[in-house]
């Protein structure tokens, strides 16, 4: 059974966490900000000088379908180009990569838009 206290608490937490989540982003914005990258999407690893921890810094790079145009492109797309559609109409992204490393993605490009994700963090300390 809960009581009173019980929702009380749980609010509280509730807004503690929020004002958790809100410094956590912050700082990891920080860190990411700190430094450059080769990549644009994926992990790569990091350090900061004098520093025991190794930062894994995990790139995002977000990609959706405008649909208007995707209709108006569909049928000068390859069947291969199409393939990566799931028709939700969203992208494919294992394909999407494949077709864009093996043979370019041509008129598709018009459809898709692109935007970095939010990045994560994962600290390992070394021994």
């Amino acid at each position: 059974m809960i009581s009173a206290q019980d929702l009380l608490k749980y609010e509280q937490i509730a807004i503690e966490l929020k004002n958790i989540k809100k410094e956590e982003l912050v700082l990891r914005n920080k860190i990411v900000k700190a430094f450059s990258y080769e990549k644009i999407e994926g992990v790569e690893k990091k350090s900061i000088e004098g520093g025991d921890i190794e930062i894994q810094v995990k790139l995002v790079l977000n990609r959706k379908i405008d649909p208007d145009i995707l209709g108006e492109v569909w049928e000068e797309l390859t069947e291969r180009q199409q393939d990566i559609i799931k028709f939700k109409p969203e992208i494919s992204v294992s394909k999407y990569k494949k077709l864009l490393e093996e043979e370019g993605i041509g008129k598709l490009t018009e459809a898709i838009t692109e935007k970095p994700g939010q990045a994560s963090i994962k600290l390992k300390f070394k021994d």
